[in-house]
């Protein structure tokens, strides 16, 4: 598929894995050694087929502590520079902060921390702004367009009030909200959602 999209006249500049330690521990069942291993050989595969497509990984918190992730981290950086591959380009933290909301563990100030952490062994850091109170909303009535809306704007000043500026900045949405992509200047759009979105908290040039 990917030969195929670029003999087309398509460029695939970057390839972001959708948590494979979680697919590893909780849907396979393995260990962390195996979602190393196998997360190192793709990784190192695309490295040899596609040498300038950059690399990521996606995962959830606070399904996993911070120390499990730079944990993970630090283990997969080791083993693709046993293999002689480069490794991680980025990696993007997919927050389910409506557990900071309901008393569940995990804080802001973790994600922070995280942060440094990806900076300190010069991965770029990453974070998802979604919705994450709209599956709960919904179920009790109270969802709309603009819920999605005030969430996502709503992470952006719980995030910014911690210190927090990732170097990547990801707003999507898997919980079929809002209803309308476009126009940006609807007044929940989606789009609109990214255009206020990035004129707060988004520095110029970044």
């Amino acid at each position: 598929m990917w030969d195929r999209f670029q003999s087309l006249g398509g460029e695939i500049y970057a390839v972001a894995m959708d948590e494979p330690l979680t697919a590893v521990l909780h849907d396979l069942h393995e260990s962390n050694e195996y979602a190393v291993e196998q997360t190192a050989q793709f990784i190192l595969l695309v490295r040899q087929h596609y040498p300038n497509v950059l690399i990521g990984d996606i995962e959830p918190y606070p399904a996993f502590s911070p120390l499990q992730l730079v944990q993970f981290i630090d283990a997969l950086q080791a083993r693709l520079k046993q293999l002689h591959v480069k490794g991680l380009d980025f990696f993007r933290l997919d927050v389910d902060w409506m557990n900071f909301v309901v008393g569940n563990p995990g804080s802001w100030k973790q994600v922070k921390g995280l942060e440094m952490e990806c900076r300190q062994r010069d991965i770029r850091f990453g974070l998802i702004y979604w919705g994450a109170d709209y599956p709960k909303m919904s179920q009790m009535k109270l969802a709309d367009d603009s819920t999605w809306y005030v969430a996502v704007m709503q992470q952006g000043y719980d995030y910014a009030a911690v210190g927090g500026t990732p170097d990547e900045y990801v707003i999507e949405s898997w919980v079929d909200a809002p209803a309308q992509t476009i126009p940006e200047n609807a007044e929940w759009s989606f789009t609109r959602s990214v255009l206020d979105f990035s004129r707060k908290f988004i520095q110029s040039g970044k």
